[in-house]
């Protein structure tokens, strides 16, 4: 994991940014409570996923509330950037962001939405088509290291790289191997940065510094 005091100043709803989304909500009529229920689920959730960050390790349980509720966040964030600025706000991201964010959105669909019904995601991301399913998932351990290489090891395009331990692992089934295997999963890469990129965009949208 990164450092998470830099975490806790990006994943941070700034009082200014909140009172920017009042504002605009006030002058939407039907909209003005939904727009202030998504604000509010969006400071409270933010709230909660740095509390679990904040650990110093973490459960299986922690990294699935992660997943889920920084699903939620991005649900929240686009609404809000359409609602308020009426523009999507994937149109905004590079084709590396987007990338980022497309594998993040399967690893939610195949860990917490439809485990054994996964089809979305870029092409190069895992779980795509519904052709592998979600079995358990468990904090990266040396056992993990010695599994590299056979029917139970990392999945041959995510090889496991010693210089950069995964904070989970993985196991999934697919339709080409008869036994369960692993995929990395970095708390950062995988789950934070997603909510980092979105978060940041709303607040440069909402200051007008949108490019």
């Amino acid at each position: 994991m990164r450092d998470v005091k830099k975490i806790e100043r990006k994943l941070c709803l700034t009082n200014s940014a909140a009172a920017k989304i009042c504002s605009i909500a006030n002058k939407k009529g039907k909209d003005k409570n939904k727009i202030f229920a998504a604000k509010q689920m969006l400071v409270y959730y933010l709230g909660d996923i740095l509390v679990i960050l904040r650990k110093d390790s973490y459960t299986p349980d922690d990294i699935l509330l992660l997943i889920l509720k920084t699903s939620m966040c991005l649900n929240a964030i686009r609404y809000l950037f359409q609602a308020t600025l009426e523009k999507d706000c994937m149109n905004y991201l590079n084709d590396e962001e987007k990338q980022v964010i497309a594998r993040f959105r399967t690893l939610r669909s195949i860990t917490t939405a439809h485990p054994f019904d996964t089809s979305r995601g870029a092409p190069s991301d895992f779980g795509r088509h519904g052709t592998e399913w979600f079995v358990d998932i468990h904090p990266f351990c040396k056992m993990d290291t010695f599994m590299a290489g056979g029917s139970c090891g990392f999945c041959d395009d995510e090889a496991y790289d010693d210089t950069k331990k995964p904070d989970f692992v993985m196991m999934v089934c697919s339709e080409t191997n008869d036994f369960p295997h692993r995929r990395a999963v970095y708390i950062y890469d995988n789950v934070i940065n997603p909510l980092e990129i979105t978060l940041g965009l709303l607040k440069r949208g909402l200051r007008g510094r949108l490019k």
